[in-house]
């Protein structure tokens, strides 16, 4: 739990002058500060703010270290940088006035100076001594510039390295093809009227998994996803994707009704064409696909219910023995055949 902690006026005095916000203050401003900050010990585990708190104050590690993480998809906690004695946590959100945009914690016995402590709001200290706060707020201002332009910079210079890391983001390591988080971060802001979204599912694919090994189900995912790029390919602006497990998409952008049911009769013949041959203890295995295919915004007007839906008829044709194309509606709620 927090608590009030006692330092000298020198070391106070340099750990103020160390954090950006108050870098250029004049010696009176410093010491107007060190009268209104706060201290707080923190043992390992505890928050110091959580993602989405209000920003009203900013820390300096006096000793320790703190870990900042942000919460990502599937609710896991990714690591984004680690703070000890001198570093300073939270000013940019607090100088914008947002919420903080990480949540923060002690990764070992730690303790920070806050600003502003206990004694008020910035608010307050405004109303108090207007022309220290002042200073602090325009030299916070130059702060968030530079850091802008330095951001601007970085990524101006390290447009091959970011592309690189948005391949990586994006990318399905197995297959090759985009993955869920694309389609839901990145696709809605790159379809036009009208998109097909296409999806497909192969039959007999436990079977396959169980009788020849975990090899035999990469090999197959790995000529469906073939299949999907190399119609990709030659289909004009789309996105080949892998969903789930053994669940792709392929989505097809200024894409008619007739076209998007040709393509998905294309794919299910590419699947039926994945076969095993028998072997010495295993009967031949050939696969068939189950296919859904909707039309954006023909089938349903919001995108996310309408890749819902989509899935939904997919499953359907699945558990109804699979072999099937359905066409998915969300006014009708169900899958029917094209």
């Amino acid at each position: 739990m927090p608590s009030t902690l006692s330092t000298t006026d020198e070391d106070l005095y340099r750990l103020l002058r160390s954090a950006e916000p108050f870098s250029s203050l004049l010696d009176d401003d410093v010491a107007y500060v060190a009268s209104r900050i706060g201290f707080r010990r923190f043992v390992s585990g505890d928050v110091v703010f959580s993602e989405g708190d209000p920003a009203t104050g900013f820390y300096i590690v006096k000793s320790g270290e703190i870990v900042v993480s942000k919460r990502m998809e599937g609710d896991r906690d990714v690591e984004m940088a680690r703070y000890v004695a001198g570093d300073v946590i939270g000013d940019f959100d607090f100088v914008i006035g947002s919420a903080y945009s990480a949540r923060a914690f002690a990764a070992a016995e730690s303790e920070l100076v806050v600003f502003p402590g206990d004694s008020g709001s910035l608010d307050d200290l405004m109303i108090e001594n207007p022309d220290t706060v002042a200073r602090i707020l325009l030299r916070s201002l130059s702060m968030v510039a530079s850091r802008l332009r330095s951001t601007n910079r970085l990524i101006t210079e390290n447009s091959l390295w970011l592309r690189e890391l948005r391949k990586q983001l994006y990318t399905d390591p197995s297959t090759g093809l985009l993955n869920l988080s694309f389609m839901e971060a990145e696709l809605p802001r790159s379809i036009e009227e009208p998109t097909a979204v296409i999806m497909l599912k192969p039959d007999h694919f436990k079977e396959l998994n169980d009788s020849r090994g975990h090899a035999a189900g990469d090999e197959a995912m790995s000529r469906i996803a073939a299949a999907l790029m190399t119609k990709s390919a030659s289909a004009g602006r789309s996105w080949a994707i892998r969903l789930r497990s053994n669940e792709t998409a392929l989505i097809i952008s200024r894409c008619d009704a007739p076209k998007a049911v040709r393509i998905a009769r294309e794919l299910s013949a590419a699947v039926a064409g994945i076969s095993f041959p028998a072997d010495d203890r295993n009967l031949p295995i050939s696969l068939t696909a189950s296919v859904s295919v909707s039309l954006w915004p023909e089938d349903g007007s919001d995108w996310a219910t309408l890749v819902e839906c989509a899935n939904k008829a997919l499953v359907k044709a699945w558990k109804e023995g699979g072999a099937k194309i359905y066409r998915a509606r969300v006014k009708a709620g169900t899958g029917t055949h094209p």
